[in-house]
């Protein structure tokens, strides 16, 4: 979790990273080795986005970037992406079953 896309040099255009945490925090996540910009969005057990840090270039690094409440789920994409999904706070964004922890999934 730590390295993320760090290191990598792009992303397919429909493609990101989930990252799903034990736990609902303040997650943060910083640009360490990334090549690239990315837009991070932070969501809630219900996959509600809580915020998004859109076009998080790689020259912010050491800058950590913080949602504004506890989030559970971060997705990493390329920048502008959820912008041009219509993606919003407060937008819920559908996580597979297989991809939530056990005390999510739906039975």
């Amino acid at each position: 979790m730590m390295r993320g896309l760090s290191g990598r040099d792009s992303l397919g255009p429909t493609e990101g990273m989930l990252f799903v945490f034990p736990t609902s925090e303040y997650q943060g996540i910083w640009m360490k080795d990334m090549h690239f910009p990315i837009d991070i969005v932070w969501l809630d057990e219900r996959g509600t986005v809580v915020t998004i840090e859109e076009n998080a270039r790689p020259e912010s690094f050491p800058k950590v970037f913080e949602p504004t409440s506890r989030a559970r789920f971060v997705i990493e994409a390329n920048a502008y992406f959820m912008n041009s999904f219509n993606i919003r706070v407060g937008s819920v964004v559908s996580i597979p079953n297989d991809a939530l922890p056990a005390d999510l999934q739906k039975q």
